[in-house]
């Protein structure tokens, strides 16, 4: 495997306060992956804490725009905010992409 790619592009898209999915993630989640929020998995950025925020601090944490955009939250520090082209990036450049 080639050490300079992110090992793992994880996607969550399910709201953090009804789905398990972030947490189950977040338990997978390695120091070398990445994570992004989609749709409704934007809401866990409403009360950056924990673990997401660690995420963010390394630089790790993407969001897709226009999901913010359509829910009005404001990106927290650390975060990146992505369109499609981003996200298909990030995508071709992790070694492989698990979605949540």
């Amino acid at each position: 495997m080639n050490q300079n790619l992110p090992a793992t592009l994880h996607v969550v898209a399910t709201s953090p306060y009804s789905q398990q999915e972030l947490a189950l993630c977040l338990m997978a989640y390695a120091a070398t992956d990445q994570l992004l929020l989609v749709g409704d998995a934007v809401y866990g950025l409403v009360q950056l804490s924990g673990v997401l925020s660690q995420i963010a601090h390394a630089g790790q944490l993407y969001a897709l725009e226009e999901d913010l955009q359509a829910r009005n939250i404001h990106l927290p520090a650390g975060v990146k905010a992505i369109n499609y082209v981003g996200f298909v990036e990030l995508s071709i450049q992790a070694q492989r992409v698990c979605t949540w």
